[in-house]
């Protein structure tokens, strides 16, 4: 299992009704995820926030989304299924179907807070 920062991880591992509030405004940079409107916005500039991981610092917004798309595709994760689940507000749905992504995002180097849940 991959070694998350927050000590409710391992809670959030093995209760998953506790996953959506672990994973917070994951959703946000989802497909359709609020988030995504700022991509044009910030698609100049790195991350600036000190806090943020070493990878997520050198994207803009809209590399780190495409980063998260890449992965949605590599785990064989359907998109539209994930926009859907975003537009019914279905947020333990959605959890548990991408807990697979979120656990990648992890592997990869990404942080919980605030790269992928802030």
């Amino acid at each position: 299992m991959i070694c998350l920062n927050a000590t409710f991880s391992r809670e959030a591992a093995f209760h998953p009704e506790l996953r959506p509030s672990f994973l917070n405004n994951f959703c946000g940079h989802l497909p359709d995820g609020f988030y995504r409107r700022f991509d044009s916005v910030c698609q100049h500039s790195p991350c600036s926030d000190p806090r943020a991981s070493k990878k997520r610092r050198r994207q803009t917004l809209a590399q780190f989304h495409a980063a998260i798309d890449k992965s949605i595709a590599e785990l064989g994760l359907s998109s539209r299924r994930i926009r859907a689940l975003i537009a019914r507000d279905e947020p333990e749905k959605l959890t548990e179907y991408t807990w697979p992504l979120y656990l990648r995002l992890r592997a990869a180097g990404y942080r919980h807070y605030p790269d992928l849940t802030a």
